[in-house]
């Protein structure tokens, strides 16, 4: 019956970590024995709030506990941990208004330095352009939809883009070669049966090698510069 109990407790515990805004990423970072024992600990806590809840309608209320006896005949130490469960599982109900689950993602990532997926989660809340450079080289600029956090604190990345190049294997230049923008735009508004969603990509956070905020001003004055310096090149060169 002991373990049966603990194993209650433990269900409860694991519930509300997993299932409160505030503690759900650390807890689906963590794996195998750190899992359970956050677990236990939590449901350790929450058994000891059914204890104190018990004691304080024993001492303002004292006829709840004959009822309950009437109405189930469980004794005082299950009963709390019973009511621990219930705690596990109906307090995130409550928490999770006074906490939104945004705020908890971004608090997850400042604490792991997960600056990338901060940037990311910036260019969702304030509809900003972001640049994602991949491992191969790849580039695509366009809107951030979500960043789908999963287990073990790994995501993935969707984005709608408006743009695509690469990166220059010697300068690291980034070249635009394809804009999406025009082709969407169109799509949208002939009526295709599509929505804006239906162009996004998926991008595993691993194949991610930098990310920043794209400012399509800076980025054309960028290329002029470059386009006047190797225009000047050339004179010289003709020059010479």
């Amino acid at each position: 019956m002991g373990l049966g109990l603990f194993l209650v407790s433990t269900l409860g515990g694991y519930w509300f970590l997993t299932h409160l805004h505030f503690t759900r990423y650390e807890a689906l970072r963590d794996s195998g024995y750190h899992v359970f024992f956050r677990a236990a600990f939590a449901g350790g806590i929450l058994a000891g709030a059914a204890h104190l809840i018990f004691l304080f309608l024993n001492r303002y209320f004292p006829w709840v506990d004959p009822a309950w006896e009437s109405y189930a005949s469980i004794s005082y130490s299950p009963r709390a941990i019973l009511l621990s469960a219930v705690l596990g599982f109906a307090l995130p109900c409550v928490g999770n208004r006074f906490y939104s689950e945004e705020r908890a993602a971004r608090r997850s990532d400042e604490r792991a330095g997960n600056l990338i997926e901060l940037l990311v989660a910036e260019s969702i809340e304030h509809q900003k352009l972001v640049e994602i450079s991949l491992k191969n080289r790849k580039v695509y600029v366009g809107f951030a939809l979500k960043s789908g956090k999963v287990s073990h604190g790994k995501s993935d990345v969707e984005i709608v883009p408006m743009m695509s190049g690469y990166r220059d294997g010697d300068t690291q230049d980034l070249e635009i070669t394809t804009n999406y923008a025009p082709v969407i735009r169109k799509s949208l508004e002939e009526s295709f049966g599509l929505v804006y969603e239906d162009f996004r990509v998926v991008i595993p956070m691993t194949e991610i090698s930098s990310a920043r905020v794209f400012l399509p001003r800076a980025y054309k004055l960028f290329q002029q510069e470059k386009a006047g310096k190797q225009q000047e090149r050339r004179d010289d060169a003709q020059e010479g």
